[in-house]
């Protein structure tokens, strides 16, 4: 088998594939939630916790922590060792001591040592946290150690905290809250006491000699000191410094070193890491881990939640995105952690409604560059679409006012990585970064595959939620599979009319949009059912809510179109495409029939435009005659019905059509007009027909930020399909009736506002 990667990309890779190939992991023998640990050894993966035992490691850190183990337990009568364990946060410091507990548990059961393991989360308050401390110690001596080394370390107590009551003895303390204010002064007398070795040199005397002689040795970890604020984090340190010359008692300090220094070094400026080097007397740094083990822990917990990509070029593209936008972030185990808790959150909401290589290189993003996350969020326009000024200044200074808007820092050690992220995402941003420019092709293929760059998917991405200009893939997939049922197909479109986009368009609209980036997936067999029910209802799914300003935008007729391109010009032959066509036509609306039959017409007669060659043109020349036929008999019927003129929309256009069509042109129309013109609701269809909205923009210096619409109609320009004189006549006689419905006169009023317009412009 030949992989497209090697080394270590090669492993992730082949693992990748392995659930589909035979060669990965297992599935889990029952079905589990989203999200939810499989077993115990990767529970931790979703809340964070350290791992318990070394059957749960997965970044090699057992060896260390066994090390570690026998080198704490074959000290040689240690005289007050104080050791720390040093790693940032997130590099398994906990886990560490997990394991070292582990591999220490033989020596425990021997009762050759014993562990106590000091949490100060659990003591509030640098009172309550001396406090516990000094519990803490009392009980794991007091469970082993002898009478005489108990009684020493209960006359150190008693020495330092005098105000304490009888009621409330040494072994009882837990928190400064079970003491009351007593404690509180305790607390502090307790570490003078300490501190002045005079005043408390006999004690600490006796009880060194007691701990020197126990065959029993006792070590104390204190777990994540750089987690306390600073004035508590400094007493455990000054805690440890006391006492910490006990002997036979080893400590195991667990912290940051770059934090606990900051702390010290507020607290004592003039010795600053000097300070920790006088308690500390060995250092452990917690080895890192290794990249590849970082990269097939999060890629398994992916897999796992997300399943693994079916095509073999999606999973190429998932691993191009892993390898790239991920696999570099990944430094400690909670990274992948961070990482993988937020896709368990972020999955189940938009699952198969994203593509999931993207989401995850987000989810790295939002990690580990907030700030050019929350840029990008914001900039949708500039990542998915072409940039309007990329021909109107230098590469470079492009360049640099991309980073400035995605707030991407030159400077920075992650600018490029930062960089390398966005152009897997965004292949616009080749262009910028590199030297790649995709075409509009490109686009159909981003949107189908609901890619973070296709800009009807991008919200989806940032809002958990679908925007209104995508389709939930369920329902589209649902509709897809039943394509050639025409009632079912006639159901789902009409009521779609009736769901409102944001914008005030419909989701029939959409349906079109969709159906047209997705015509090639359309089953074959289904084609011809799809196309007769797309022209039986198209005048009805000609809504004016869809009509938006600029070309680009369109109509439903447009979009009608543009999916006819692509299902049937572009999959079928032309003798195929003839027989569909015709077919669908017998039954088509009239306009939709007529505007249908006009194209075909125009693509054999191209009248000045650019000729269409013959292998594209929808029919051939021996069935245009017939398709023509069938649409102007299509607009007669309805014409002589009285359904034609039932809605103003787009019927201007019909009736020049069916003229320029017609074997008798314009006389055809007029003679039709002639007779209804004597119906008053048809004076009211037409004067609706000819009133059309325009739009006009100031220009200048400082020209209008929007363009304004006004009514604009042209009565005159009728005159070859409408006696115009008499049209004027009915007008003013429906106009003069007082009894006149408010809508009609509302049209006849445009129909006046727009002459006044027309004639304004002229002159």
């Amino acid at each position: 088998m030949h992989f497209p990667f090697r080394g270590p990309a090669a492993k992730l890779y082949r693992f990748a594939r392995g659930k589909i190939a035979g060669t990965g992991p297992a599935e889990p023998s029952a079905p589990t939630q989203p999200g939810a640990p499989t077993n115990e050894t990767d529970s931790h993966h979703f809340n964070d916790a350290p791992i318990a035992s070394a059957a749960a490691d997965r970044f090699g850190m057992a060896p260390f922590a066994v090390a570690l183990a026998k080198g704490l337990e074959g000290l040689a009568a240690p005289e007050g060792v104080v050791f720390a364990l040093n790693g940032p946060w997130g590099s398994g410091k906990s886990s560490v001591v997990n394991l070292m507990i582990e591999a220490l548990q033989p020596a425990v059961d021997a009762d050759r040592l014993q562990v106590v393991r000091f949490e100060p989360w659990s003591a509030p308050g640098v009172e309550a946290l001396t406090l516990a401390f000094m519990q803490e110690l009392r009980a794991v001596l007091g469970k082993s150690a002898s009478k005489e080394v108990v009684d020493a370390l209960a006359k150190v107590a008693k020495r330092a905290l005098p105000h304490l009551t009888k009621a409330a003895p040494l072994v009882g303390l837990t928190t400064a809250g079970a003491v009351g204010a007593a404690a509180a002064v305790g607390a502090g007398n307790f570490l003078t006491g300490l501190l002045d070795e005079g005043s408390a040199e006999k004690t600490f005397r006796r009880l060194r000699d007691a701990l020197t002689a126990q065959q029993r040795r006792f070590v104390v970890i204190i777990d994540d000191i750089d987690r306390l604020p600073p004035d508590e984090a400094i007493m455990i340190f000054r805690l440890v410094k006391s006492i910490g010359r006990l002997p036979n008692i080893v400590y195991l300090l667990v912290f940051d070193r770059a934090i606990a220094e900051r702390h010290l070094a507020q607290a004592f400026p003039s010795e600053g890491p000097g300070y920790l080097e006088k308690i500390v007397q060995g250092t452990f740094d917690i080895p890192e881990a290794e990249p590849d083990d970082l990269r097939d822990t999060l890629l398994e917990q992916i897999n796992t939640l997300c399943g693994v990509p079916e095509e073999p070029n999606e999973q190429v593209r998932f691993m191009n995105v892993f390898l790239d936008a991920v696999g570099p972030w990944l430094r400690t185990p909670r990274d992948t952690v961070r990482i993988f808790n937020g896709l368990s959150v972020i999955w189940p909401a938009v699952q198969g409604e994203v593509d999931r290589a993207d989401l995850v290189g987000l989810e790295a993003l939002k990690l580990f560059a907030p700030a050019t996350y929350r840029a990008v969020r914001r900039n949708p326009s500039l990542l998915c679409k072409s940039d309007p000024q990329r021909h109107l200044e230098t590469k470079e200074n492009r360049a640099a006012r991309i980073d400035r808007a995605l707030d991407i820092d030159p400077q920075s050690r992650d600018a490029d990585q930062i960089r390398l992220v966005l152009m897997r995402l965004f292949p616009a941003m080749e262009a910028v970064w590199k030297n790649t420019h995709y075409g509009d092709g490109f686009a159909d293929q981003w949107h189908a595959a609901r890619r973070v760059c296709s800009t009807a998917h991008f919200g989806t991405y940032f809002r958990l939620a679908l925007s209104d200009e995508t389709l939930p893939a369920a329902e589209f997939s649902g509709f897809m599979a039943r394509s050639g049922d025409r009632p079912y197909v006639r159901d789902y479109l009409l009521a779609a009319l009736a769901r409102p986009r944001r914008g005030g368009r419909t989701m029939a609209s959409l349906i079109l949009e969709e159906l047209t980036v997705f015509a090639a997936r359309v089953p074959a067999e289904h084609i011809g059912a799809l196309v007769n029910e797309l022209f039986a209802i198209a005048d009805r799914l000609d809504v004016e809510q869809d009509e938006l300003r600029g070309f680009s935008m369109g109509n439903n007729f447009l979009r009608l179109h543009w999916l006819m391109n692509r299902l049937v010009r572009d999959r079928l032959d032309q003798s195929s495409r003839g027989e569909i066509i015709c077919a669908a036509l017998e039954h088509a609306s009239p306009r939709w029939a007529l505007e249908a039959a006009r194209r075909y017409y125009v693509e054999h007669h191209p009248e000045g435009r650019e000729s269409t060659p013959e292998g594209e043109r929808y029919v051939d020349a021996d069935t245009l005659p017939r398709v023509v036929d069938i649409g102007l008999g299509r607009v007669r019927a309805a014409a002589a019905d009285g359904s034609l003129t039932e809605n103003a929309r787009g019927l201007a256009t019909t009736l020049f059509v069916w003229g320029d069509l017609s074997p008798s042109g314009d006389a055809e129309v007029r003679a039709w007009t002639d007779i209804r013109i004597r119906a008053d609701d048809f004076i009211v269809t037409i004067a609706a027909a000819m009133v059309r909205v325009s739009w006009s923009q100031g220009i200048g210096d400082m020209g209008d930020r929007v363009a304004r619409s006004g009514l604009r109609a042209t009565p005159d320009s009728w005159v070859d399909i409408l006696d115009v004189p008499k049209f004027r006549e009915r007008v003013a006689e429906l106009a003069a009736r007082p009894d006149l419905p408010a809508p009609q006169r509302r049209i006849l009023d445009a129909l006046a506002e727009g002459e006044r317009n027309a004639k304004a412009s002229r002159d």
